[in-house]
This record gives C-alpha cells, structure tokens and sequence, in this order.
C-alpha cells in the first residue's frame, strides 16, 4: 500500500510539474518585495493615540531605550494587561534606533511582516512540496487587508513577533519530527529548540498559547505523524502514538498554562476583563458565534474594516446567531466529510483553535472581534482555499496561465483594498472618523476617541460637537462627562466646563477617576477666582491623593489667594518637597513671608533662586527681605 507522504509527492510532480523549476529565493524575493511595495504607505503614517501612547510616545521607559534597567521593568510590568516583556524590548530598540520617527517604527513592522510571509512560504513549501500553492497561501497572508491593523499599528508590534517566533518554532518542530533514530541528544537538542522559540512567541504575545494544539493540527497533515484515519485493525497502536504525539507536548501544553494565567492575573489586575454582570454568557457565546462567521465573511469580503467593532451585547438577531451557527456547522460537516483531503482539517482547525483565546467566551475590553486577532487564524483558510481551487482547476484541466492571471488578479484587489485601508491609520482622526463612518450605529467609544483627536489637533469645538454625542448615548458614563468639561476649560470657558465637571465628579466609578475630575473642576474655580470651592475640591482630592502634587500646588495657591498665608505655606512647602521646582519655592516663599515667619521664607528664596538664578521676583524678594532683617545698628556720641 502506497503511504500517504509517497502520494503526496507524486501529485506535486504531476500537478505543479515543470513549474517548480523556478527557484525558491526568486518566488520568495518576489514575494516580500511585493509585501514591502504594498505597506511601503505605512512609513508615511504617523503614530495614533490609539495605545500608542502607552507603548511608545508617553513611555518613559520605552523612549529611554534599552538598558539593564529598563529590560528588568520590561519583565516586571503588566502595564497594557499583558505581560510580554519581548514586546517592551523590541519597542526600547525601536526607540534607541529612531527615537520617535515614527517612520523608523513602521518600517520594522512592515519588514516583520515581510518576514512572517516569507517565512510562512518556505515552511509549507517544504512540508507539502506545493511551491506555488505555498506562494498564494503566503501571498494571501501578505497583502490581505484583514491584516493591515496589524501591520499599520505600531501597538500590534507583539502579535507580528508572536508570529515570527511561533514560526520559527513550527520550523524547529518539523526539524524535530525529522529526527533520525536512534535519535539520543539530537533529539532533545531539537526539542528545545521548540521550547525556545515558543517561549518568545508567549512572551511576546499570549495568543501563542494554542501552539501546542496547532503542533498536534500539523501532526495530522502536512507532517503526517498522526495514522488517520483509524484502521479497522492495529487501532492500539494508533493510539499509542496519538498518545505519544501528546506526552512529547506536556512541556509545552504546561508553559501555555503558566502563561495563561499569568495573563489573567494581569488583566485582571489591570481591570481589563469584563465581568458577566456587564456581559453575560449567552450574550459571550452568541457574538462568538457570529464572530467566526463575521471572520470567515470579512477574508472573502474585506469591506467596512474598523480599528474597533462594538459588541452588540443582547443585540443581536437570533436569525444572525442561528445562521452564523448553520454557517460553522456546515462547514464543519463538510471538512468531516472529505477528511481524506487532509489540508481541510488542518485548516479548519487552525482557524477554530487559535482564535479561541480571544474569540470573546473570556472577555477582555468591549469589542466584538478585532481585525489583528485574524492574523494567525486566516491562514487556515487560506489553506483550504488555495489546495481546494487548485486541485479543482488540475481536475477540469485549467489552463495555468489562466490560473496564473487569476491569482494575479486577486493578488492586485487585495493589495489595493490593503493600500487604502493602510491611509486610514495615517493619524488619530482620520482612524477614528472612517470608523465613524463604517460602523452602522454611534457608538460612544468612537465618538470619544475621535473627539480627543480633536482636542490634540485644537479643533475644540468640533471636539465638544463628538464628546456631546458620546454623552447622549452614555448620561451616566464618565468619561463624556469629563472631556467636555475639560474640553471648554482648556478652550477658557470655565463657567460652561464646571456644571460638566460636577456631572463627571457624580458619575466617577472609582478612585481614578474621582481623582481627574476633582483636579479639573478645583483648577476651573481656580481660574474663575472662587477660591473657597477651588480649595473645598483640591482638599477632596487630597484626602484621595495625600501625595498629589497638584493637589497641594492648587490649594496652596487658593490659600494665598484667600489670604490664608500660614496654610499655603504648608501646601507650598510639602509641593516643593514633592517637586523641588523654584517656582514653588517661590510660592512657597511668598506664603511664608505673608504668615510673617521670615526667616523660612529667606531660606525658600534662597532654593528658588538656586534652582533659577534669573527668577526676578524671588531676587526682588530676597533682597528686600534681607533688608528687613538686616540687624540696626545704634550709632553711639
């Protein structure tokens, strides 16, 4: 009986012939100079306030570089509810090559992607012996706009290095499979080689927990390693080494365990994760549902892309929840039924299995699905597309170069949808306005982000005109509340920002954000001279914050300002303590002198005038009061 790998290998010589002929480093020059043309816009794009604040322009220890220092934060922080360390390195590299270019910063994550595609090719292209079906598979993968996100958002930086390791793991792992025996030390040397490149890929981006079971998917196909289906007879050995199959992963099976929970602690910590009061179980499981089916439809069709998809909550049809459940049975049906054709299974499979983790069943932030989650996932499909298409066309006898002109075609679509939706990541508006324009139902979040782009472009009254919205779809929320009070305070109506402010001090859900809005609403009595609220709100706020130097600063100077020199003078003087800056030394000064204890009030001069030879008033200060403390001499006949 002819084994299954010895049929797989004639079909490739009869079906691709000739065709292989043409040198691997020529398709897979092709192939990422292709990639690298079509991204080539994103280098043009800037950085968004869409996490990379968090990531990059507003991280200390990000734009500070690599150092001891900082890659010891990088493996303790779960700052961004994750913990991947590799991730904050390879944003510290960015940061020591660039600094905050942001063209520099694209220009590695287009070069990943490249990467991940060439990497991609090689690999099936040497497990299956199907070179060009490998190069559409990888071409697919390449310039699919689905996953533009991932590359055109300089925050997505883990999910190209998770992509790139758990890629070099697999190549390991069919290193590893290919073992001679007796195989002793090599053997192991092999392994942990996978163990490696599995470690980074988690600790890069904890999606790579599925590995393991995607080890077991390639066991079945294309590495064969897997006797399915069952014979009638020997079915003990086909279980022996299934269960074989099984004990070798235990030690990668544990890692996505530890690393499994070390992100759910993380998120947890960072209140990232949505209780089921917020969104329940059924209300989980149907989006999941309807995100399959919503992943499948948008790789045929890659129209109304969005940086955010709101969950629908108890919003969905049962008709679409039933007809996504159809869609999934269906096709799970139909791979069950030509299981023979190996490369449905594995492609099934991968798309099910490594979207599980964030397929929404535990629900990390409020979105329905998101388009970087597709990245590995689509893959699978695409698999199953190319083998199936294929060997339908070697079966009614395409002609290639018909074969040929179409894949050409569909490869020149899809790099002009990815080119356009690549603009849309240009800046921080132009992302949040086509959402906007995309989601077929307000929404507050969106509504929200593209009122603070805005606000950062000094576009205020079109700020307010978004922040407005967001606040009719949310009464009671927060955060609308805030920014359009904070919105007219910066833009200098402080009357019209304090009955916002007094709405968002009422809607804070916790201690943050009580601290935020009580900071804005002191600084706007401030401003408009009622320094008896002015210091009732930054005493509120000091009661939440001891520590807060705004909080001090602010009621030191409503204290002065109501004349109440003695305790401005301990506000001003614990401010400096927290913030030695002259200009509080001077206020500090200037309370003290108010109180009448002149020689503190020397000696804070005296600070402020060391930490600013030039500042005037507190020369002018100094030298008066050392007058006034000049000793009188009595002049004796």
């Amino acid at each position: 009986m002819e084994h299954a790998s010895e049929r797989r290998g004639v079909v490739a010589v009869r079906v691709e012939g000739g065709n292989r002929r043409v040198p691997v480093w020529a398709l897979a020059t092709l192939l990422a100079l292709t990639t690298v043309a079509v991204y080539y816009p994103a280098m043009r794009n800037g950085f968004v306030d869409f996490d990379d604040t968090l990531y990059v322009t507003q991280n200390q220890h990000v734009q500070a570089g690599l150092s001891w220092q900082n890659v010891a934060w990088a493996f303790r922080t779960i700052d961004a509810a994750n913990w991947h360390p590799v991730t904050w390195i390879s944003h510290m590299l960015d940061c020591q090559v660039f600094g905050l270019n942001a063209a520099g910063h694209h220009a590695v994550s287009v070069a990943l992607h490249a990467i991940n595609a060439l990497l991609l090719f090689l690999l099936l292209d040497k497990a299956t012996g199907f070179r060009w079906r490998s190069l559409c598979v990888a071409a697919l993968f390449a310039l699919h706009p689905l996953n533009v996100e991932t590359v055109a958002w300089i925050s997505e930086r883990k999910s190209l290095l998770s992509m790139l390791f758990s890629l070099l793991a697999v190549a390991c792992y069919g290193w590893y499979a290919q073992t001679p025996e007796p195989a002793g030390a090599e053997k192991w040397r092999r392994y942990l080689a996978v163990v490696f490149f599995f470690a980074l890929a988690l600790l890069a981006k904890p999606m790579a927990v599925t590995l393991p079971l995607v080890l077991l998917v390639l066991d079945y196909w294309p590495l064969e390693r897997m006797p399915v289906p069952f014979p009638t007879s020997g079915a003990g050995l086909v279980w022996r080494r299934l269960g074989g199959l099984l004990v070798e992963k235990i030690p990668l099976f544990a890692m996505s365990i530890a690393s499994s929970w070390i992100t759910v602690v993380a998120q947890h910590r960072s209140q990232a994760m949505i209780s089921t009061a917020a969104v329940t179980w059924k209300e989980r499981v149907e989006n999941a549902i309807v995100s399959y089916a919503r992943y499948i439809g948008k790789m045929f069709w890659p129209s109304g892309l969005s940086y955010y998809y709101p969950h629908p909550g108890n919003r969905l049809a049962a008709w679409v929840v039933l007809a996504s459940a159809l869609l999934l049975i269906a096709i799970t049906a139909a791979v069950w039924r030509y299981r023979e054709r190996r490369h449905l299974v594995f492609g099934w499979e991968l798309f099910v299995v490594t979207l599980l983790p964030v397929i929404g069943i535990v629900q990390v932030g409020l979105q329905a699905m998101a388009d970087r989650y597709a990245y590995i996932p689509l893959i699978g499909l695409f698999v199953m597309i190319v083998w199936e298409l294929s060997e339908a066309a070697g079966r009614w006898h395409v002609p290639t170069a018909a074969q040929a002109a179409v894949a050409a075609l569909v490869a020149l679509a899809l790099s002009v949808v990815t080119v356009i939706n690549t603009g849309y990541w240009h800046d921080s508006v132009t992302l949040y306005r086509h959402a906007r324009e995309v989601i077929p139902f307000a929404n507050t979040r969106i509504e929200t982000n593209l009122g603070a782009a805005l606000l950062d472009a000094g576009r205020a009254a079109e700020a307010i005109e978004h922040f407005t919205i967001a606040e009719s779809l949310a009464p009671n929320m927060f955060v609308p509340h805030f920014n359009i009070g904070y919105a007219l305070a910066r833009s200098g109506d402080n009357l019209h920002a304090l009955p916002e402010l007094q709405e968002a001090l009422r809607t804070a859900m916790d201690g943050e954000e009580k601290t935020r809005a009580l900071n804005s609403l002191a600084v706007a009595f401030l401003d408009l001279g009622e320094n008896d609220q002015a210091e009732q709100a930054f005493s509120q706020l000091l009661k939440l914050q001891p520590n807060s130097l705004a909080g001090r600063a602010g009621r030191g100077q409503a204290f002065y300002n109501l004349r109440r020199y003695e305790e401005a003078g301990v506000d001003f003087v614990a401010a400096s303590e927290l913030k030695p800056a002259p200009q509080l030394f001077l206020m500090a000064g200037k309370s003290l002198e108010g109180a009448g204890k002149l020689a503190e009030a020397e000696a804070e001069y005296r600070e402020a005038l060391a930490g600013n030879a030039g500042l005037t008033e507190a020369r002018e200060r100094l030298h008066l009061l050392e007058q006034r403390l000049a000793p009188i001499v009595v002049h004796k006949n």
